[in-house]
Order: structure tokens, then C-alpha cells, then sequence
């Protein structure tokens, strides 16, 4: 599945950051890219009339254990070395996370081939322009990292930032704690609802005389639907609203994943299976009221 370029990764429960690749590297990148994508027959150019990068930084070996053709015995020098990256537009860096395709092997001859072509007139990327691919790319996720790490030091109270590289892996995170939220709701309003009758039975339990409470109109008594409306209806929608949301940013981003690779079975099938229940709940959910 296609990620947004971070520069943090996840590996196992131990997190690491992805070496940065350096600014003579990316000159030689460039240098030899015709300002163009590197798959075969593509015109798209890296850095558009506006002087923005338009493109993706991509790796022949992934840099992180869950990429694409990752190499465990490669050193993180390697993983950012100029000859395990190439420049290639969105559209065919997600064609080529199909591993069976595009092997190791034949993307290391689609990128010789391509920078065959442009070796005696090399492309001269302007420095403004340089730097603000380097920050795009690496330093601002790299200086999160850095911070949340920091901070670990100040105890179990600091966030972790807990950064992946995929975009999909964050609004599945808010639907899990979307569910838990919505469980603890639960709890809470089935406390507050069996206040009243808990409240009697401490009272005959320490010997209190509990009719006079009970001979007390609920809506002049104080201990009976606390906050009713907030734990029964506003909380409960609030769910139902973000649930909604979360299927709405999936499919939007798996749309825009398929319309770049077409083919991908797998991304076709997620947004299928998002649709149906984008469907059902158009159809069928209600929120409280």
C-alpha cells in the first residue's frame, strides 16, 4: 500500500529513523534525471515551471522492514545511497511497489537505462529548490522524531508521537480509539444510570431511612440522569460522526491510490470493501436524538 514519504519508520515495537539522504546525493539524482520520471516512457517532470517537486524520492531496496524488496542485510549508507534510490512520479512509484514486476534487478536497469540517457547533459537543480525538497522529504518528520524522543525523557506522561509511514495506518488508529471511546461511554452512562439504585442501597446499608429519597420526583432529584443528554446523545453521535469521517478519508485516499495504479488488486478490494459500508451507513444509521 502507498505511504506519504516520511522520513520515521516503525520496526518491531522499537522505533528508528530513516537515515536522510544527503544533499550531494540528491544532486547526482538529479543531475542524471532529465527532470523526468525514470519509468520507461514517462514524461512527467520532477520539478514543475513553478519550481515545485512534484515527484518521489523512491527506493530500489526499501528503507524501512515493511517496504517493498527490503534488503536486512543492506547497512542505512546503503538503503540512502544514490544507487538504491530513484526519482519517479506517483503514478510509478505505486506501479512499482509490485514486487513480482518490478524486482530489484529490473529497476536497477530501468534507473541505468534512464540515466544513460541524460549523463552528458546533466540537469542542475537550483539550490531553493534542493532545500525545499530536503525539507519536504526528511527534516521536518525527522525533527517530530527527534522531539518526541526528547521528550520521552520527560516521563510517561510526554506523547509519542508513534509515526508511521502510511497514511491509511492513521485513520485506522482514530477507528480504534473510536471504538475503545465509545465502549468507555458505555461504561460510564451504565454507572451514572445505576447511580440511583446504588445510592438507595448505601443508604439502607448504613442504616438511612432510603424511602425519602425514593419519594423524590427524579427531576427534583439530583442523583438521576447526570448529564443524561451528553452520555445518551451527544457523546454517542460524536462516535457516529467521527466512525463517518474515518470511511470518508479511506475511500477518498484509496480513490486516489487506485486512480495511480489501476491495476492494484489489493487497493481495489479495500476501496470496494470501504464503499459497502460507506453504503450501509447511508442507508441504514441514525444518530440520537
Amino acid at each position: 500500500m502507498p505511504g506519504l514519504p516520511l522520513s520515521v519508520c516503525l520496526e518491531g515495537s522499537g522505533q528508528y529513523m530513516r537515515k536522510a539522504i544527503t544533499r550531494n546525493a540528491m544532486r547526482r539524482l538529479f543531475a542524471f534525471s532529465g527532470n523526468r520520471c525514470a519509468f520507461p516512457g514517462c514524461t512527467h517532470p520532477l520539478i514543475d515551471e513553478d519550481g515545485d517537486f512534484i515527484a518521489q524520492i523512491c527506493h530500489i531496496e526499501a528503507a524501512s522492514p515493511d517496504g517493498e524488496r527490503y534488503n536486512p542485510s543492506m547497512t542505512d549508507d546503503d538503503r540512502s545511497h544514490p544507487a538504491n534510490l530513484m526519482l519517479l512520479c506517483y503514478k510509478h512509484h505505486v506501479k512499482t511497489n509490485n514486487c513480482e514486476i518490478y524486482t530489484v534487478d529490473a529497476l536497477k536497469k530501468m534507473k541505468t537505462l534512464h540515466e544513460s540517457k541524460f549523463a552528458k547533459e546533466p540537469y542542475f537543480i537550483p539550490p531553493q529548490h534542493l532545500e525545499q525538497i530536503v525539507q519536504q522529504e526528511f527534516h521536518f518528520w525527522a525533527e517530530i522524531k527527534k522531539i518526541s524522543d526528547l521528550r520521552k525523557n520527560d516521563g510517561p506522561e510526554a506523547i509519542d508521537m508513534n509515526l508511521v509511514d502510511n497514511a491509511l495506518v492513521y485513520i485506522e488508529r482514530i477507528q480504534e480509539t473510536n471504538i475503545f471511546q465509545s465502549s468507555m461511554i458505555d461504561i460510564v452512562a451504565g454507572k451514572l444510570n445505576s447511580l440511583p439504585r446504588d445510592v438507595v442501597n448505601y443508604l439502607k446499608e448504613i442504616g438511612l431511612d432510603a424511602e425519602k429519597f425514593d419519594e423524590q420526583p427524579y427531576y427534583n432529584n439530583p442523583v438521576y440522569n447526570i448529564e443524561w443528554e451528553r452520555m445518551n446523545i451527544g457523546l454517542p453521535n460524536c462516535v457516529i460522526h467521527i466512525h463517518r469521517d474515518c470511511l470518508l478519508a479511506k475511500a477518498s485516499f484509496l480513490e486516489m491510490s487506485l486512480r495511480a495504479d489501476p491495476d492494484n488488486l489489493e487497493i481495489a478490494a479495500s476501496l470496494t470493501a470501504v464503499r459497502k459500508e460507506l453504503r450501509e451507513m447511508a442507508l441504514y444509521a441514525n444518530i440520537y436524538d
